[in-house]
C-alpha cells in the first residue's frame, strides 16, 4: 500500500494537504472522504516514494501549509541522505 500526498485547492486558495495510505489516487480521495479530513476542492496528488513512510504526525489530518512545507522538507532530507549513502 503506497502513501499518498493530495493538494486540495480552488480558485483563489490552497484548501488543505492530506496524507493518507491506499493503493490508487482514487481510493486515497476516497479515503480522505472516509476519515472525513477532505477539505474539498480540485485535488492533485503523488505517490511517497516506496521507502518513505511520512512521520504519524503528517497522517491522515489535514495539514497547513506550513506543515506540509516541513513534511516536503523531511522528505527531501531522506531522499538525499539515501542518496548520498548509496541508496535511492
Amino acid at each position: 500500500m503506497l502513501w499518498w500526498w493530495l493538494s486540495f485547492a480552488d480558485e483563489e486558495k490552497l484548501r488543505g494537504i492530506v496524507i493518507v495510505q491506499a493503493p490508487s489516487f482514487l481510493l486515497a480521495v476516497a479515503e480522505s472522504h472516509r476519515l472525513q479530513i477532505n477539505p474539498h476542492g480540485e485535488v492533485r496528488g503523488f505517490p511517497f516514494p516506496s521507502e518513505l513512510t511520512p512521520p504519524e504526525q503528517f497522517r491522515n489530518r489535514c495539514l497547513t501549509r506550513e506543515e506540509a512545507e516541513e513534511l516536503d522538507r523531511w522528505a527531501g532530507d531522506q531522499l538525499d541522505r539515501d542518496r548520498g549513502a548509496g541508496g535511492v
